[in-house]
């Protein structure tokens, strides 16, 4: 951990069709100090629903920090859902000696849309 003056710029996509759900997320950190620091990272899933609130399927994490220095795990994931709650578990470097887990808790929170018609201003 540490400390960054600078910004990040993201970017969520999320695809399904039947059963079949595709997610990726993008996140570009960088620097005003130092452009050496600057780094990509995305997160990609492809999963498919089995039963009606489980889901299982590949997943990638891949961090370019420059373009020598690549960093790609590839693993698995299960995912529970329980209403808007959702409780995955990923399994990163399978067959290595560098395997880890990582348990995920998520609520799904929706905000309501206020949709007025806009009227056109006229000066008097």
């Amino acid at each position: 951990l540490g400390s960054l003056n600078g910004g990040i710029l993201g970017l969520n996509s999320e695809m399904n069709y039947k059963k079949i759900r595709f997610i990726s997320q993008s996140q570009y950190i960088f620097s005003f100090e130092k452009k050496e620091v600057d780094f990509l990272y995305n997160w990609m899933e492809l999963g498919y629903q089995v039963i009606k609130d489980v889901i299982i399927g590949l997943s990638i994490q891949n961090t370019l920090i420059n373009p020598t220095n690549i960093k790609l795990e590839t693993g698995f994931f299960v995912r529970i859902n329980v209403k808007k709650w959702s409780f995955p578990v990923y399994c990163f470097n399978s067959t290595s000696g560098s395997r880890y887990l990582i348990f995920g808790v998520a609520r799904e929170f929706s905000f309501p849309v206020n949709r007025t018609k806009t009227m056109l201003l006229t000066k008097p």
